[in-house]
């Protein structure tokens, strides 16, 4: 495999190197048989021929293809690659193609390609329209209109369409949707950006990513698994989001059941995250508390609103004993002067434990079941709290 990998290699560049020579007349034949360049129908002047039926043995060489042409190591093509051309490791295209360009590792087109490249490897092209596949790489020096779908990435001017890699793709400006395993890049947007972990933008509408969004400003939602960064952002939705435009809070609270937390509320107009980390020791032994979720402002009136959270909140002595509490609250808040806000408001919770002590600290139980050592109740609490912002 490796020889015949090197032996392609340098067929493909000594002929790129005669290509690149001084030709004749451009001639035109019907069809072009051959072994390997010179050794075949169109001898040392393949070259200069146009054909419209091309089979090589090893590789073939020439100066225009315009239905068919296939050979099994790789075809070098001075000017145009029209209809399909295939070959078992590369396609060489110093100009246009139109049509289907199919090798077991590169595809090279100078200039512009219409139809598809497909790839073992790559597909190198100054611009595309059409579908592009490579089992590695689609690297575009120009614009993209269709589709690029690559194993490992995908590079582009511009793309008006969809970006799909296994790890990561790069555009400047991209007017359907970027799809990476691993990430995106781009200037701007006009679709959505799925990262597996990041994504990247300027101007975007839509983000989501499994740890990290970053953009100037975002016209729809920004989802992460873990944060947020925009310059503006209304709807973020992830444990941390920060942006310019948006708020940040810093605060404590305290429920019913005597937990106290200190507390990182960080969002936009609408949407916010929620984290926070404290403890409680009404319990026998000393247990600690950690707590993150996600809000939605509904503004009311200037200085109030209402304040909706979706929460878990787990208790645990990190030894033993842990109880986790699924909580839904409705809190009204009072904002007072620029910074300071006050909350307070009924919750609803959802608790799960190992320890009888957490069960028997409860109070307005709705519902309740134990079972092999295992403690579920439903119940309604409060929430009370104060936090400042901090932009």
């Amino acid at each position: 495999m490796t020889s015949r990998f090197l032996a392609g290699v340098v067929f493909m560049f000594s002929t790129l190197h005669l290509s690149a020579q001084e030709g004749g007349k451009i001639k035109e034949s019907n069809a072009h048989i051959g072994f390997v360049y010179p050794l075949s129908t169109n001898w040392t002047d393949a070259i200069n021929y146009k054909n419209r039926f091309s089979v090589h043995a090893i590789g073939g060489v020439s100066a225009s293809e315009e239905a068919f042409c296939v050979s099994g190591m790789a075809n070098v093509i001075r000017y145009n690659g029209n209809g399909l051309v295939a070959s078992g490791f590369a396609n060489v295209i110093l100009d246009r193609a139109n049509g289907a360009q199919l090798a077991g590792s590169i595809n090279f087109i100078k200039t512009e390609a219409k139809g598809l490249q497909a790839a073992g490897f790559a597909n190198i092209t100054g611009s595309s329209e059409g579908l592009q596949t490579a089992g590695f790489a689609n690297i575009n020096t120009g614009n993209a209109r269709g589709a690029q779908l690559g194993g490992f990435m995908n590079v582009a001017k511009s793309v008006d369409g969809f970006q799909c890699g296994g790890f990561m793709n790069i555009a400047k400006n991209v007017e359907g949707a970027q799809v990476g395993g691993f990430g995106n890049n781009a200037a701007n947007v006009k679709g959505a950006q799925i990262g597996g972990f990041y994504n990247v933008a300027g101007i975007v509408n839509t983000q989501v990513a499994g740890f990290i969004n970053v953009a100037k400003e975002v016209k729809g939602v920004q989802l992460s698994g873990f944060i947020n960064i925009a310059d503006s952002c209304d709807f973020p939705i992830g444990l941390i989001n920060i942006s310019r435009k948006g708020e940040m809070f810093l605060g404590a609270t305290v429920d019913d059941n005597l937990t106290t937390l200190v507390t990182f509320r960080s969002g936009g107009k609408y949407l916010y995250g929620i984290v926070g980390v404290g403890a409680n020791f009404r319990y026998p032994t000393a247990v600690y508390a950690s707590e993150a979720g996600i809000g939605a402002h509904i503004p009311l009136a200037k200085g109030f609103r209402i304040n909706t959270e979706i929460v878990s909140t787990s208790l645990s002595d990190f030894w033993s004993t842990v109880q986790v509490n699924s909580s839904f609250r409705l809190l009204a808040a009072l904002k007072l002067g620029d910074r300071v806000e006050l909350f307070a408001g009924p919750s609803f919770h959802y608790s799960f434990a190992n320890d009888r002590m957490y069960a028997e600290a409860g109070t307005n139980t709705l519902w309740s079941k134990e079972r092999w050592g295992y403690y579920q109740r439903m119940y309604i609490g409060g929430l009370a709290g104060m936090h400042i912002d901090l932009l």
